[in-house]
């Protein structure tokens, strides 16, 4: 029986949604520049995709589906023709209720009258934008802001933390974008008797998706195949998240979030002609970096930093000490069942990167220029899809990834995987599926196997083994690994869920240097559960609450363990003028390798996922206003309380003191 689906998406539900995609990311390797993906949920939700008309590359844009879901959906269209209700997304293989409550907010469906109207509406419009400005600080003195004498061994700015964000939108096909940024302990005056932010970044971007045209002029990202080249920005798809995610290459989309490394600066275009689709682009970019000099008085790059912060002189005197270029090009071509694509990259360097040669870098990328090449390809036949990237470092190594989904009925689905990134493959910009923060040096094989009995019901276990051929950093021998996942969900519709999920982990690092008798190499065990649960009361009220522990097992060292409780609030006024949300959590954490890492709520485009170690109390209140129509402010205030500590932290961030808060101010105006 089909459920009654109301289709009005408010602001609350719209967080909610985010909320549960970032819970999916793996906590401790989350970054800021996944704020860019929620920049572009934004966007659709103003521009929702119609079901009717959504080709793949707009549907890519909802990044969190799982390939056999993408695949489900046209095949689903191609035999039932189009769809005349939102809630016949239940008659979609796997497409169970957390996936539809997930992309409700950025869906519609128009008929031709509608379709007519909003054209007329667009040719009326004048663009739509907004401009934010963030501020936010920690209260308690930290000791590189009241460390007088040497300016080496201070901060030099302030402790607030600035940024202003503006962005225009023309017709949904022109973008104009600007950030602004000062992070805390940067000067606001880099020049001596100018007054200038620390970060700037901004795009023109030309989009239009039906035709595959894209321009984009300033910064920008490029992503490829499944990365084994180049793929800047955010990523979804990573090994130690549950969900099994086929990264959707997008080819070009503009730079819009607050990382200050690993995008590209220049100008970039895709254009479409039957059924090839090309994509170009050049880039130039200083970025910060060590700076040496040999014997000879050259100058080399001893170390690559991509921090982005520049608060004391020394780090002021890295910024922008080094350029990278690169230049690029593709070429896809694309029949309705399968795909096949090439590309080329070439990077160079001012100056030639020499870091120091320890055993886990011996192999990576030396000297001034590195050239690449790749191929991809995807193929559909019936409800098996196959994909994969090969790529080669010219002079060096080879990368293969290669998969396989299928979607088994209506409550079964299966992923493998394969994975071989050689030792000796260089890349600069490189991310795919992988074990390893750099890729290379690692064969693995994952399966992923998901069972969804009725809507209502989901159960998905992975397991992934890796081996690393060569040494790794803090592993000086040959190395294996293996990660095991399972998480089952009952969900009930619009009102929340309840999760069970574990993890076992098993890999080998060195003995650690009080054990330096031992010889070989030290097996390291990781435990994590959780519990979470979260469950709309009312209209206008919520609760969520998460347990969760985590033990940790190495050789030769005594045994760690953390535990996490946590229980959230959430409320709102009379429409939407007023949002709230609140958390206490409490943990009790032993050891470092037993850190708990956890999702917490921000200001608008922003997440925090806080690291939970010592003992202590953690709360946070987070409130929105809407003032007008056009303006709205966010306040956050945090607090973490070690009771048995007498300092926090260490170097230039310690405070003396058990507490540590911050506080954070937002306010946005914007107009249609």
């Amino acid at each position: 029986m089909l459920l009654v689906i109301n289709i009005s998406i408010n602001a609350q539900e719209q967080e909610k949604v985010e909320s549960e995609i970032l819970n999916e990311l793996e906590l401790s390797e989350a970054n800021e520049d996944f704020a860019e993906r929620i920049d572009e949920l934004a966007s659709l939700k103003d521009n929702p995709l119609d079901l009717n008309r959504v080709n793949e590359e707009e549907l890519s844009q909802l990044f969190f589906l799982a390939a056999e879901q993408v695949m489900a959906f046209f095949t689903y269209r191609q035999k039932a023709g189009p769809f005349l209700a939102i809630h016949e997304l239940q008659s979609i293989p796997g497409f169970d209720l957390h996936t539809i409550n997930l992309i409700l907010p950025y869906v519609k469906i128009s008929s031709a009258q509608d379709v007519s109207k909003d054209i007329w509406e667009l040719t009326k419009s004048r663009g739509k934008g907004w401009v934010m400005g963030t501020y936010g600080r920690v209260l308690e003195n930290q000791e590189g802001y009241i460390r007088q004498g040497d300016a080496r061994l201070r901060y030099l700015g302030s402790a607030d933390k600035t940024a202003v964000r503006f962005r225009w939108n023309q017709k949904d096909k022109l973008l104009l974008s600007l950030n602004l940024e000062k992070d805390a302990g940067e000067p606001f005056s880099m020049d001596s008797g100018k007054l200038s932010f620390d970060h700037y970044s901004g795009s023109v971007y030309y989009r239009d998706l039906q035709r595959g045209k894209h321009l984009v002029v300033g910064d920008y990202h490029v992503q490829l195949g499944q990365g084994l080249m180049i793929w800047t920005g955010s990523q979804f798809a990573n090994r130690n998240s549950l969900a099994p995610v086929l990264q959707q290459p997008i080819g070009i989309r503009p730079h819009t979030g607050m990382m200050e490394s690993k995008y590209l600066r220049g100008a970039a275009g895709s254009w479409k002609i039957g059924a090839l689709t090309l994509v170009s682009f050049l880039s130039y970019l200083r970025q910060t970096g060590r700076i040496e000099e040999a014997e000879d008085g050259s100058q080399f790059i001893r170390s690559m930093q991509s921090s982005g912060l520049h608060r004391t002189t020394t780090e002021l005197k890295n910024r922008a000490s080094y350029a990278i270029s690169h230049a690029g090009s593709a070429i896809m071509y694309n029949l309705s069942a399968f795909k096949i694509g090439v590309g080329l990259l070439h990077m160079e360097l001012d100056k030639p990167y020499s870091p120091p040669i320890r055993k886990y870098n011996q192999n990576r990328f030396r000297g001034r220029q590195l050239s690449q090449v790749q191929m991809n390809y995807q193929y559909n036949w019936k409800n098996l899809l196959f994909y994969g990237e090969t790529a080669h470092s010219i002079g060096s190594g080879w990368a293969n990834y290669h998969g396989m989904s299928a979607a088994l009925g209506r409550a079964y689905s299966l992923n493998l995987r394969y994975r071989n990134y050689g030792g000796n493959y260089k890349q600069t910009y490189a991310q795919s599926f992988q074990a390893h923060g750099t890729l290379g040096n690692e064969t693995g094989f994952f399966g992923n196997f998901g069972f969804h009995p009725n809507r209502k019901i989901s159960w998905v276990s992975s397991f992934d083994y890796v081996k690393f051929g060569q040494p790794l950093y803090r592993v000086d021998l040959p190395s294996a690994g293996y990660l095991l996942q399972s998480q089952l969900m009952y969900s009930w519709y619009k009102r929340g869920h309840v999760r069970f999920r574990y993890q076992y982990k098993w890999y080998q690092q060195n003995f650690s240097a009080s054990n330096k008798n031992l010889s070989g190499l030290a097996n390291a065990l990781r435990q994590q559960f959780r519990i979470q649960f979260q469950y709309q009361l009312t209209e206008r009220f919520g609760i969520a609450n998460q347990l969760e522990a985590k033990f940790h097992g190495k050789d030769a060292e005594k045994n760690q363990q953390g535990f996490l409780a946590y229980q959230d609030i959430s409320w709102r006024g009379l429409k939407n003028s007023w949002q709230s949300n609140f958390r206490i959590s409490w943990f009790d954490v032993n050891g470092y390798d037993a850190r708990i890492f956890t999702y917490e709520r921000d200001l608008l485009y922003a997440f925090s996922f806080p690291s939970y170690y010592r003992q202590g109390f953690r709360t946070y209140l987070n409130q929105k206003w809407r003032i007008s129509k056009n303006l709205d402010c966010w306040l956050r205030y945090a607090l973490t309380w070690y009771p048995k500590e007498e300092s926090i932290g260490s170097g230039l961030d310690k405070i003396i003191g058990n507490k540590k808060s911050d506080i954070k101010f937002q306010i946005r105006y914007q107009w249609k």
